[in-house]
């Protein structure tokens, strides 16, 4: 699954994000057909390759893909790059354990730049590294800590310009005011190449609703099942998008921070069973039982997961508990339904390219890749 920061991480509509500058864009209302009209008309994914065996994951954060097909997979719990051909084959490994140039401690995300060159970002050491298209030895670093900008759980490199959008998250502390957690607040910024700062605040938006357990002056948290997520994702032309889990819906951001569209679909929340508590509360520990019994009284949040395709479409996963399949809902970049996917729960998109989609599918068992073709053409 992929991960906010472990296993989350990673659209809005009720989205509390405060753009920094412009006035806003155009707005939609969209509607949805009825879940059987949905299903009528949905995509067929065909499996056309699957992770070599060989190839070990743990925690799969992300994956990128460069003009080859090669897959470039992220691991949270490993110190290197896993690198698969376009069948699933076993290529390399890029990067090794360690604290010097092309060594890592955890790996949150990659992406891969315009020539193929390869951009990954250590979370846990703050520290962004760059190699080349032959991926033999780090070409640069950058290490965000040291440039005073602490705390970034995302980072992207534009395309137009090579500066650094990163989302920066604060963690919990003992010092907090209890009453101040419902309205923390992420922040967008605009880093230059070297990492300094260009532009503080050029969005925010609302922080997950995470579980939250205070005893004396110690404070834990949790991911939270049944709360609102920030799902923030990069599209085409450096756009970004948002979501605020709870709705259904995205707001579309330009490269200057300037809201360029928003649409929303209304989708009634659905109720939380109260084995789906049972469940998570065996996964967390009883200590955050009660936190968890309060969030489930709003019911699950109408989605879980986003990734914006390479032709800005939005596929949004809808949420509700446990099931054997999960719904992707497609949309146009300005709102407009397009058309639905289906597949296995425990599978989450991370790219789609062309009539080619790119998962990670976390069973029971080993987490994989899988890779699917759409077996018809967009209309």
């Amino acid at each position: 699954m992929r991960l906010d920061s472990a296993r989350i991480l990673p659209l809005v509509l009720v989205l509390a994000a405060l753009a920094a500058c412009g006035t806003p864009g155009a707005e939609r209302d969209a509607r949805l057909p009825s879940a059987e009209e949905r299903r009528a008309r949905a995509f067929t994914l065909t499996e056309v390759a699957r992770s070599d065996p060989d190839a070990l994951f743990a925690l799969i954060g992300g994956l990128d893909v460069d003009s080859r097909g090669r897959i470039f997979v992220a691991d949270l719990a490993a110190p290197e790059v896993t690198v698969l051909a376009p069948d699933g084959r076993l290529e390399r490994t890029v990067g090794r354990r360690g604290s010097g140039p092309g060594e890592f401690q955890g790996i949150s995300s990659v992406q891969v730049l315009p020539d193929d060159s390869l951009l990954v970002f250590d979370r846990h050491r703050e520290r962004i590294t760059v190699f080349g298209p032959s991926l033999d030895s780090a070409a640069y670093t950058v290490n965000l800590a040291s440039r005073g900008t602490v705390g970034a759980r995302q980072v992207h490199r534009t395309r137009s310009g090579g500066d650094l959008v990163a989302v920066f998250t604060r963690a919990y502390s003992t010092w907090d005011d209890p009453r101040e957690d419902a309205s923390r607040m992420n922040v967008v910024r605009l880093l230059g190449a070297d990492g300094a700062l260009r532009r503080d605040s050029m969005l925010m938006v609302r922080a997950n609703e995470s579980l939250v357990r205070r005893e004396g002056r110690g404070v834990a948290s949790a991911f939270n099942p049944f709360g609102g997520q920030s799902l923030v994702r990069f599209g085409p032309g450096d756009r970004l998008y948002h979501a605020w889990t709870d709705s259904l819906g995205v707001t579309v951001y330009g490269p200057d921070g300037t809201r360029t569209s928003r649409f929303r679909v209304d989708h009634p929340a659905k109720a939380v069973d109260a084995a789906d508590v049972e469940q998570w509360s065996g996964r967390l520990g009883s200590a955050f039982r009660p936190a968890l019994d309060e969030a489930a009284k709003g019911g699950w949040p109408a989605l879980d997961e986003m990734v914006v395709d390479d032709a800005g479409r939005v596929w949004l996963r809808l949420s509700g508990g446990e099931t054997e399949t999960r719904e992707w809902l497609i949309f146009s970049g300005d709102g407009r339904y397009e058309r639905s996917a289906f597949l296995p729960a425990g599978t989450v998109i991370h790219q789609v390219r062309a009539n080619r989609v790119f998962t990670s599918v976390d069973p029971e068992e080993e987490p994989r890749i899988a890779v699917y073709a759409l077996s018809s053409r967009w209309r």
